[in-house]
Protein backbone atom coordinates (compact mmCIF):
# COMPACT_ATOMS: atom_id res chain seq x y z
CA UNK A 1 0.00 0.00 0.00
CA UNK A 2 2.63 2.38 0.96
CA UNK A 3 4.59 1.98 -2.25
CA UNK A 4 0.90 2.74 -4.16
CA UNK A 5 0.34 5.87 -2.29
CA UNK A 6 4.24 7.22 -3.34
CA UNK A 7 3.36 6.03 -6.99
CA UNK A 8 0.24 8.22 -6.41
CA UNK A 9 1.74 11.20 -5.22
CA UNK A 10 4.47 10.97 -7.78
CA UNK A 11 1.82 10.85 -10.40
CA UNK A 12 3.04 7.39 -11.71
CA UNK A 13 -0.17 5.53 -11.64
CA UNK A 14 -2.71 5.04 -14.13
CA UNK A 15 -5.96 6.83 -13.87
CA UNK A 16 -7.82 3.56 -13.19
CA UNK A 17 -5.27 2.73 -10.88
CA UNK A 18 -5.83 6.35 -9.19
CA UNK A 19 -9.22 5.63 -8.73
CA UNK A 20 -9.02 2.17 -7.51
CA UNK A 21 -6.56 3.26 -4.77
CA UNK A 22 -8.69 6.40 -3.57
CA UNK A 23 -11.26 4.17 -2.78
CA UNK A 24 -8.90 1.93 -0.21
CA UNK A 25 -8.02 5.46 1.01
CA UNK A 26 -9.57 5.48 4.54
CA UNK A 27 -10.08 9.12 5.96
CA UNK A 28 -6.79 9.89 7.60
CA UNK A 29 -4.73 8.11 4.43
CA UNK A 30 -6.82 10.30 2.09
CA UNK A 31 -6.18 13.67 4.24
CA UNK A 32 -1.84 12.33 4.48
CA UNK A 33 -2.03 12.30 0.56
CA UNK A 34 -3.48 15.01 0.04
CA UNK A 35 -0.81 16.77 2.53
CA UNK A 36 1.43 15.34 0.76
CA UNK A 37 0.59 16.09 -2.74
CA UNK A 38 0.21 19.99 -1.41
CA UNK A 39 3.94 20.04 0.07
CA UNK A 40 4.86 19.00 -3.42
CA UNK A 41 3.27 20.76 -5.80
CA UNK A 42 3.33 23.79 -3.68
CA UNK A 43 -0.38 24.89 -3.49
CA UNK A 44 -0.91 28.30 -3.91
CA UNK A 45 -2.49 30.35 -1.02
CA UNK A 46 -5.51 31.43 -3.17
CA UNK A 47 -5.89 27.72 -3.93
CA UNK A 48 -5.89 26.82 0.08
CA UNK A 49 -8.56 29.59 0.77
CA UNK A 50 -10.94 28.51 -2.06
CA UNK A 51 -10.75 24.72 -0.52
CA UNK A 52 -11.46 25.69 2.96
CA UNK A 53 -14.47 27.37 1.77
CA UNK A 54 -15.54 24.42 -0.28
CA UNK A 55 -15.16 22.40 3.08
CA UNK A 56 -17.02 25.51 4.60
CA UNK A 57 -20.11 24.67 2.46
CA UNK A 58 -20.01 21.08 3.11
CA UNK A 59 -19.76 21.94 7.07
CA UNK A 60 -22.90 24.48 6.57
CA UNK A 61 -24.95 21.71 4.49
CA UNK A 62 -24.08 19.29 7.65
CA UNK A 63 -25.84 21.73 10.01
CA UNK A 64 -28.93 22.19 7.92
CA UNK A 65 -29.31 18.23 6.48
CA UNK A 66 -28.58 16.20 9.31
CA UNK A 67 -25.53 14.93 7.10
CA UNK A 68 -22.92 12.71 10.03
CA UNK A 69 -19.81 13.85 10.88
CA UNK A 70 -17.95 11.31 9.71
CA UNK A 71 -19.72 12.30 6.24
CA UNK A 72 -18.35 15.32 6.45
CA UNK A 73 -14.79 14.19 6.81
CA UNK A 74 -14.90 11.68 4.15
CA UNK A 75 -16.39 14.34 1.64
CA UNK A 76 -13.79 17.08 2.95
CA UNK A 77 -10.93 14.17 2.50
CA UNK A 78 -13.04 13.38 -1.55
CA UNK A 79 -12.27 16.96 -1.97
CA UNK A 80 -8.65 17.52 -1.09
CA UNK A 81 -7.94 14.72 -2.88
CA UNK A 82 -9.62 15.78 -6.02
CA UNK A 83 -8.11 19.14 -5.80
CA UNK A 84 -4.68 17.76 -5.54
CA UNK A 85 -5.45 15.22 -8.39
CA UNK A 86 -5.97 17.69 -10.38
CA UNK A 87 -2.74 20.21 -9.66
CA UNK A 88 -0.93 17.04 -10.24
CA UNK A 89 -1.92 15.85 -13.15
CA UNK A 90 -1.06 19.56 -14.69
CA UNK A 91 2.31 18.88 -12.95
CA UNK A 92 4.08 18.78 -16.11
CA UNK A 93 3.07 21.63 -17.66
CA UNK A 94 3.84 23.53 -14.41
CA UNK A 95 7.46 22.27 -14.72
CA UNK A 96 7.45 23.62 -18.34
CA UNK A 97 6.69 27.21 -17.52
CA UNK A 98 9.78 26.99 -14.16
CA UNK A 99 12.22 25.97 -16.70
CA UNK A 100 11.32 26.99 -19.88
CA UNK A 101 12.67 30.43 -21.56
CA UNK A 102 13.69 31.30 -24.84
CA UNK A 103 17.58 30.54 -25.83
CA UNK A 104 19.21 34.10 -26.23
CA UNK A 105 20.58 34.84 -29.21
CA UNK A 106 24.63 34.58 -29.62
CA UNK A 107 24.46 34.32 -33.40
CA UNK A 108 23.41 38.28 -33.64
CA UNK A 109 27.29 38.57 -33.34
CA UNK A 110 28.08 36.52 -36.49
CA UNK A 111 25.40 39.30 -38.15
CA UNK A 112 27.04 42.18 -37.33
CA UNK A 113 27.76 44.42 -40.38
CA UNK A 114 25.91 41.97 -42.44
CA UNK A 115 22.89 43.51 -44.90
CA UNK A 116 20.02 43.93 -43.02
CA UNK A 117 17.59 43.13 -45.85
CA UNK A 118 18.99 39.60 -45.92
CA UNK A 119 16.53 37.06 -45.06
CA UNK A 120 18.75 35.54 -42.24
CA UNK A 121 19.35 38.75 -40.58
CA UNK A 122 15.50 39.54 -40.48
CA UNK A 123 14.89 36.08 -39.13
CA UNK A 124 17.31 36.71 -36.33
CA UNK A 125 15.73 40.52 -35.47
CA UNK A 126 12.13 39.10 -35.95
CA UNK A 127 13.54 36.31 -32.81
CA UNK A 128 15.14 39.01 -30.51
CA UNK A 129 11.68 41.37 -31.00
CA UNK A 130 10.05 38.20 -29.86
CA UNK A 131 7.58 38.19 -33.38
CA UNK A 132 8.32 34.71 -33.45
CA UNK A 133 5.40 34.19 -36.02
CA UNK A 134 7.44 36.36 -38.24
CA UNK A 135 10.99 34.22 -37.00
CA UNK A 136 9.39 31.15 -38.27
CA UNK A 137 8.20 32.40 -41.57
CA UNK A 138 11.88 34.15 -42.08
CA UNK A 139 13.96 30.82 -40.75
CA UNK A 140 11.70 28.21 -42.87
CA UNK A 141 12.19 30.31 -46.01
CA UNK A 142 15.90 30.14 -44.87
CA UNK A 143 16.38 26.93 -44.05
CA UNK A 144 14.84 25.80 -47.92
CA UNK A 145 18.12 26.97 -49.29
CA UNK A 146 20.27 26.34 -46.00
CA UNK A 147 19.62 23.18 -44.41
CA UNK A 148 22.89 22.23 -42.55
CA UNK A 149 22.20 25.94 -41.04
CA UNK A 150 22.20 24.11 -37.57
CA UNK A 151 21.57 27.36 -35.39
CA UNK A 152 18.62 28.48 -37.72
CA UNK A 153 17.01 25.55 -37.03
CA UNK A 154 17.48 25.52 -33.63
CA UNK A 155 16.32 29.01 -33.11
CA UNK A 156 13.37 27.90 -36.14
CA UNK A 157 12.67 25.43 -33.08
CA UNK A 158 12.35 27.71 -30.45
CA UNK A 159 10.15 29.82 -32.34
CA UNK A 160 7.85 26.90 -33.26
CA UNK A 161 7.67 26.29 -29.26
CA UNK A 162 6.63 29.77 -28.84
CA UNK A 163 3.93 29.61 -31.00
CA UNK A 164 2.73 26.40 -29.37
CA UNK A 165 3.63 23.59 -32.58
CA UNK A 166 5.54 21.27 -29.79
CA UNK A 167 5.45 18.50 -32.17
CA UNK A 168 7.23 20.31 -35.17
CA UNK A 169 9.64 21.65 -32.79
CA UNK A 170 10.51 18.21 -31.61
CA UNK A 171 11.25 17.62 -35.17
CA UNK A 172 13.43 20.19 -35.44
CA UNK A 173 15.47 19.35 -32.36
CA UNK A 174 15.71 15.74 -33.75
CA UNK A 175 17.40 16.79 -36.51
CA UNK A 176 19.85 18.74 -34.97
CA UNK A 177 20.35 15.75 -32.30
CA UNK A 178 20.47 12.88 -34.18
CA UNK A 179 23.43 14.52 -37.08
CA UNK A 180 25.29 15.15 -33.23
CA UNK A 181 25.75 19.00 -34.14
CA UNK A 182 28.31 19.85 -31.04
CA UNK A 183 27.44 23.54 -31.09
CA UNK A 184 23.53 22.78 -30.20
CA UNK A 185 22.82 19.36 -29.69
CA UNK A 186 22.69 19.30 -26.01
CA UNK A 187 20.51 22.95 -26.26
CA UNK A 188 18.32 20.79 -28.61
CA UNK A 189 18.16 17.72 -26.67
CA UNK A 190 16.89 20.46 -23.76
CA UNK A 191 14.13 22.26 -25.32
CA UNK A 192 13.18 18.77 -26.95
CA UNK A 193 12.93 18.02 -23.47
CA UNK A 194 10.64 20.91 -22.59
CA UNK A 195 8.56 20.06 -25.79
CA UNK A 196 8.01 16.39 -24.21
CA UNK A 197 6.94 17.84 -21.19
CA UNK A 198 4.15 20.34 -22.66
CA UNK A 199 2.43 17.52 -24.55
CA UNK A 200 2.67 15.16 -21.93
CA UNK A 201 5.44 12.38 -22.68
CA UNK A 202 7.42 12.19 -19.80
CA UNK A 203 8.87 8.98 -20.72
CA UNK A 204 10.92 10.55 -23.56
CA UNK A 205 11.95 13.56 -21.68
CA UNK A 206 13.22 11.40 -19.04
CA UNK A 207 15.11 9.61 -21.37
CA UNK A 208 16.78 13.14 -22.72
CA UNK A 209 17.52 14.04 -18.85
CA UNK A 210 19.32 11.38 -18.55
CA UNK A 211 21.57 12.26 -21.53
CA UNK A 212 22.05 15.44 -20.15
CA UNK A 213 23.12 15.29 -16.90
CA UNK A 214 26.92 15.54 -17.48
CA UNK A 215 26.27 18.84 -19.88
CA UNK A 216 28.00 21.80 -19.30
CA UNK A 217 25.14 23.96 -20.07
CA UNK A 218 22.16 22.29 -19.10
CA UNK A 219 23.42 19.39 -16.23
CA UNK A 220 22.16 21.15 -13.91
CA UNK A 221 18.67 22.16 -14.50
CA UNK A 222 18.41 18.38 -16.24
CA UNK A 223 19.68 17.00 -12.62
CA UNK A 224 17.10 19.41 -10.66
CA UNK A 225 14.15 18.53 -13.17
CA UNK A 226 14.73 14.90 -13.49
CA UNK A 227 14.01 14.42 -9.43
CA UNK A 228 11.08 16.55 -9.99
CA UNK A 229 9.56 14.10 -12.73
Amino acid sequence: MEDKKEKYIQGKLTEQERDSLEKEFTVDESEEVAFELGVKKGVEEAIIKDLREKVGQFEHRRTVSGIRPWQLGIAASILLIATFAYLLTGGSQDLYSDYYKPYPNFEVTALRGADEEALIAQAYKAYDEQNYTLALEKFEEHLRSNEEDVASRFFYGISLMENEEFDSAISSFKTITANNQRDYSDAAKWYAVLCYLKIGDDQSAISLLDELQDSEEFGQNARLLRQDL
